[in-house]
């Protein structure tokens, strides 16, 4: 009896059966409401940078989490800025990242109370827009601290080094991928798909085309693995051996040769595969690109293959275009010419949803996630159809993903809260269509939790967390 009333106080928020770690017990409660299951390193990362705050409101006399306000939170921040990190300074994005780990926690274990932490009210803005070219945009450059770590024995930093350089790879990808799968398919392709270490576990195809660097860096990585190993690492070596071995050895070579680090690298590949396909250089190095269907191709091209899915994440890589004036000679030219335009046309203006009917149709691979095993009967399949479709188009306009698998929690969520769906009753059977999507994905299980709102009812109210929900169940 003793021992079921235990596990029942450490299943409820706040309550563990160690007072010494009430705040811990509710912080790891709050995580996994707030991201369900999976997601093991955003936890950890989220718990070691919230140990931090929890020796700090401890240190005030605070053992309660549902006491905490966002005054607290700035003085803490404050706190951080004043003492700093080891003799130096924390950088802002450091700062920013314990706000956001505080929010993650807080809002998981008051859902509905707690109001978002900005931390832009108490900390300056920063841009990861990247404004000057990388290190590695100088070609001899980047050859010459590749020979140099080659010279001094470092031959795996420097294999990672060359792949990072030549395939736009992260470091991890870089020491994990599968060598011999990758020249098959070289071979047989003429293109390498990007699986092993990818952020997040990612599992979608990226495919990267072969050039005579890869080849180069390819022929080389397979020279100087470990015997017996299909990775750079040796069969008896774990990624962590890695990180505190080799990996700090090359990240000091590439510092002494200018580099500052592997991603500069990728960010490297990243302006080069700009240059190979649009014929312009990037934004990073020339300002004055223009923005037109070749640059916006590229920037799409590239964005997949760094392993993303959102064009905006393209500017800390290649930099973004600069706003033109509406005062300068371009702006004006090209304000005459759509009027000219518009003039000649003399076309009534089209509504919204013939605008909408105009554009051609957009694939988001719906049915093949499907996969032929929609229950119920052919008009039913077709309406689920028809309303997972829609909710694709309102992501696909808001921002810009085509394809269903590449969706993220904030579109579907955002798709929901504020896309055209209908009234409530109409918003409820899309979410139950969506909701069967969702399972076949295999995302359902993960998303489960922050997609709760009013579209699970047909009245438009958002069920308790103890009510089960409704619906036809997906198959």
């Amino acid at each position: 009896m003793r021992k079921s009333k235990q596990m029942t106080n450490a299943k409820r928020p706040g309550g563990c059966p160690n007072p010494r770690r009430k705040m811990e017990c509710a912080v790891q409660v709050g995580l996994n409401y707030r991201l369900g299951k999976g997601h093991f390193d955003t936890k950890r990362t989220h718990q070691a940078r919230l140990r931090k705050f929890l020796r700090w409101l401890r240190s005030h006399g605070i053992n309660r989490l549902h006491v905490v306000v966002e005054d607290m939170v700035a003085e803490y921040i404050e706190e951080l800025i004043d003492t700093g990190h080891k003799g130096g300074e924390y950088a802002l994005r450091t700062l920013k990242n314990e706000v956001s780990a505080i929010n993650a926690a807080m809002s998981g274990y008051m859902p509905g109370t707690w109001k978002p932490v900005c931390a832009s009210n108490f900390l300056p803005s920063d841009s990861r827009i990247r404004t000057e070219p990388p290190a590695s945009w100088d070609k001899p450059k980047a050859e010459a601290a590749i020979e140099y770590m080659i010279s001094v024995g470092a031959v795996i930093p420097a294999a990672v080094a060359w792949l990072a350089w030549s395939a736009g790879l992260r470091q991890r990808e870089g020491i994990l991928c599968n060598l011999d799968r990758w020249w098959r398919e070289a071979n047989e392709y003429g293109r390498v798909n990007v699986q092993e270490g990818t952020k997040g576990g990612r599992t979608a195809d990226r495919w990267i085309k072969m050039t005579p660097d890869l080849w180069d860096a390819l022929e080389f990585a397979r020279s100087v693995r470990p015997k017996g190993s299909r990775c750079l690492l040796r069969p008896d070596e774990r990624y962590v051996d890695w990180l505190n071995g080799d990996y700090r050895r090359g990240l000091a070579l590439l510092k002494s040769c200018g580099i500052p680090n592997f991603h500069d690298l990728r960010a490297g590949y990243a302006c080069h595969r700009f240059l190979e396909i649009s014929g312009h250089e990037p934004p990073c190095v020339n300002p004055k690109t223009p923005k037109n269907d070749k640059t916006v191709h590229a920037q799409n091209v590239v964005v997949v293959e760094l392993g993303h899915s959102r064009i905006e994440v393209s500017g800390p890589y290649i930099g973004t275009y600069v706003k033109v004036s509406a005062e300068s000679p371009e702006a004006k030219a090209a304000i005459s010419k759509i009027r000219i335009n518009t003039t000649s046309k003399k076309s009534d203006t089209a509504s919204p949803s013939k605008t909408r009917q105009s554009l051609p149709p957009v694939n988001h691979n719906i049915r093949q996630a499907f996969a032929r095993s929609l229950p119920g009967s052919k008009e039913r399949r077709d309406e689920c159809m028809r309303r997972c479709t829609a909710i694709g188009d309102i992501i696909a306009q808001k921002f810009g993903v085509q394809k269903c698998w590449a969706w993220k929690l904030q579109h579907v969520r955002w798709a929901l809260e504020h896309g055209s769906l209908g009234a409530n009753s109409s918003r409820y059977k899309s979410w139950l269509e969506l909701r069967v999507l969702l399972k076949k994905m295999g995302k359902y299980d993960h998303w489960q939790h922050q997609l709760r709102g009013p579209w699970m009812s047909p009245k438009g109210i958002t069920p308790s967390r103890d009510r089960q929900q409704t619906g036809r169940p997906g198959r």
